[in-house]
């Protein structure tokens, strides 16, 4: 407890903390999506507090104002995830989709919306404006047949005026990021098709856009092959076109500028950035729409480089292809989805947090990094210094094979109103992602926080498959989902276990990250006295039989399985990697929470394992929440999975 403020001694785990599970919930804003209107200057964001998604409006002076009615919300349902949010039209007002998945058109300065478009089956996201007409390019997602072998995408054109739609590209199972170069008379975008993945079998193509509303002159710029294309970007001159691609080990930027543009067997040029060969520019993501990198002008470039799971924001010069740091590492380390947006000719705006820093809207000046500003921060209350524990980058040895290194980021349990007993070794919470082909970075979190102050250690384990990493590092989880991040997890335990200051470890993650946590209580029943397993995976059949239309061969990947193997071979792959056939072996009382609503891993996932673990005589909680999906994002549900948490490792760990 805290007395008069002085230091005292208390066990781990029981020390007080302002970091309450209604401040992470409640006052802790997400924010996203920076966009500019070009002919007004305004520039706007999306902010999350609770269920509803916000549009904030910046005004020349600084000041900020919420511009969308209080009773919508800026979302959609594409891809199941969502997909890009909106975007600016040319006079100055937004397009958007809705909670229902209506698109609307948004006069911001009357704050009212109007809906264009609603129907009971489509859906509509990754909005990109036509600045010299009406026609907006969308993706459209068609639900007429309601299966994952039977939702229809397209990429479309919308006529603001008339609310006429033209499905201006089909026959691919996926479109991705469409663009309007800044003439409009030029689109971008992406597509790929079953069974490959948009990691690394996405497609970029150009187009001639007409007043119509048709494009003519198709052309594949890049990608198939293996090798992923991601992010294009039209350049401020409207003609030369920049993508990321990874050719090699690691994701590279390449422009197809305008002298080579009609010249399409000359092709693509990548830029040489010294320094730079073993990091990462561009993002592939599950969740569309990813914006991290942005030309300013002809000659200047801002992009986030990813290196080690770490993340930081360079401006690129373009003359001579030399960069420079735009910010430092305690402001910006980890940017992430829809993060960057041009501004003017010597500013973006980039949204994410650094080490110090929680997740936040930056003006970024191009020129003068010394006078970056903060336009808006995801909390209002600030916390002593001594409180915020600070990430420590960890890499060790794999144990089993193949041999790798393995990664992740460290928080010590930190709390300077509290003298722990250094005799006593600190309870760890280790950390599975989602994804799985995604990472965990390094920037402050609230609710990682939460778990520090109060005692804990938190371990963020980007296990093999990771994205952040190298290709090779990303590449190596294909065939052995289910067993190399588990494993990967058991020597993350083993390492720390071995350090004398960690106690008991308890394993812990949401979506692949809890099939991971299964994963590990199966196979692994004696490294672990805890699991929580969030919206998890515990048998991959059945999985693999009811998911959506984005993941349904993903799984099929990530296992190995080819058109070669048998059904029975299939099933048998499937079954030794599910935990719920092996559930005798599980030993830790485990923790499950879900959403009654899951349309990416359905509730009967965790139903079937609690009841396998209960009839078994096994300790096992199952909380369901109602009216709440894969992610758990309404705050009933992620106050209820907060606090459930901490409930289960007080009960585990100390």
């Amino acid at each position: 407890m805290l007395v008069n403020s002085k230091v005292v001694s208390s066990n781990y785990g029981d020390w007080g903390s302002p970091i309450s599970a209604d401040f992470v919930v409640s006052k802790v804003r997400s924010l996203a999506a920076p966009r500019v209107c070009p002919r007004t200057g305004r520039a706007y964001f999306t902010e999350t507090n609770g269920a509803r998604r916000a549009i904030v409006q910046v005004a020349q002076d600084g000041s900020l104002n919420e511009v969308l009615p209080p009773d919508v919300s800026c979302q959609n349902t594409v891809y199941e995830y969502g997909a890009s949010l909106y975007d600016v039209l040319p006079d100055g007002r937004l397009i958007f989709s809705d909670q229902d998945n209506a698109v609307r058109i948004l006069e911001p300065d009357a704050k009212y919306s109007s809906v264009l478009l609603k129907s009971p089956v489509l859906r509509y996201s990754s909005f990109s404006a036509n600045t010299k007409n009406p026609w907006v390019l969308a993706i459209e997602e068609d639900h007429t047949e309601d299966s994952p072998a039977t939702v229809r995408n397209y990429l479309v054109a919308i006529n603001i005026l008339t609310a006429q739609v033209e499905r201006i590209a089909s026959g691919a199972d996926f479109y991705w990021m469409p663009q309007f170069n800044a003439e409009g008379d030029k689109i971008a975008w992406l597509e790929w098709d079953h069974p490959n993945l948009l990691f690394d079998a996405c497609k970029l193509y150009t187009a001639d856009f007409y007043l119509a509303g048709t494009i003519r002159g198709e052309r594949l710029v890049a990608g198939g092959k293996g090798e992923s294309v991601t992010e294009p970007r039209w350049g401020v001159d409207g003609n030369t076109l920049f993508f990321a691609q990874e050719t090699g080990g690691y994701r590279q930027l390449f422009k197809l500028e305008p002298t080579i543009y009609e010249k399409t067997e000359t092709g693509p040029q990548k830029i040489e950035l010294k320094g730079l060969e073993t990091s990462e520019l561009g993002e592939v993501l599950l969740l569309e729409g990813s914006r991290t990198f942005v030309p300013v002008t002809e000659r200047f470039l801002v992009a986030v480089v990813t290196s080690n799971g770490t993340a930081r924001l360079v401006t690129i010069d373009l003359k001579d292809n030399s960069w420079k740091e735009a910010a430092d590492g305690d402001q910006l380390c980890e940017i992430t989805w829809d993060a960057v947006a041009r501004l003017d000719d010597s500013h973006v705006l980039v949204v994410g947090s650094g080490t110090d820093v929680p997740q936040a809207v930056h003006k970024i000046n191009v020129h003068q990094p010394e006078h970056n500003e903060i336009l808006r921060l995801s909390i209002d209350e600030q916390f002593p210094k001594g409180l915020i524990a600070k990430p420590h980058t960890v890499c060790f040895a794999s144990k089993g094979f193949p041999n790798h290194t393995i990664h992740g980021f460290l928080w010590e349990p930190t709390n300077d109103k509290y003298k722990p007993d250094v005799s006593v070794p600190f309870p760890l919470i280790i950390y599975a992602h989602g994804g799985p082909t995604g990472h965990k970075g390094p920037g402050l979190s609230y609710r990682i926080q939460y778990f520090t102050s109060r005692g804990y250690g938190f371990f963020a384990l980007n296990y093999a498959g990771s994205t952040g990493y190298s290709r090779e590092y990303r590449n190596s989880l294909w065939g052995n989902w289910g067993h190399i991040d588990a494993a990967d997890a058991d020597a993350a335990a083993k390492y720390f276990g071995q350090i004398g200051s960690v106690g008991k470890i308890g394993i812990t993650g949401p979506s692949a990250g809890g099939y991971n946590t299964l994963q590990c209580l199966t196979r692994f029943p004696d490294t672990f006295t805890g699991g929580v397993c969030a919206s998890g995976i515990s048998d991959l059949k059945k999985f693999d039989e009811k998911t959506h239309k984005l993941e349904s061969r993903y799984a099929a990947k990530l296992l190995g399985l080819t058109k070669l193997m048998s059904d029975e071979e299939k099933d048998e792959i499937m079954k030794e990697r599910s935990a719920l056939y092996h559930v005798d072996k599980i030993k830790a009382p485990l923790l499950l929470v879900h959403g009654q609503e899951d349309t990416v891993v359905p509730l009967e996932q965790a139903r079937l394992i609690a009841a396998s673990l209960e009839k078994k005589g096994e300790e096992v909680k199952l909380v369901e929440f109602p009216g709440d999906g894969h992610m758990l994002g309404q705050p009933e549900s992620a106050k209820g999975w907060l606090v459930e948490e901490e409930k289960w490792w007080r009960k585990t760990l100390l």
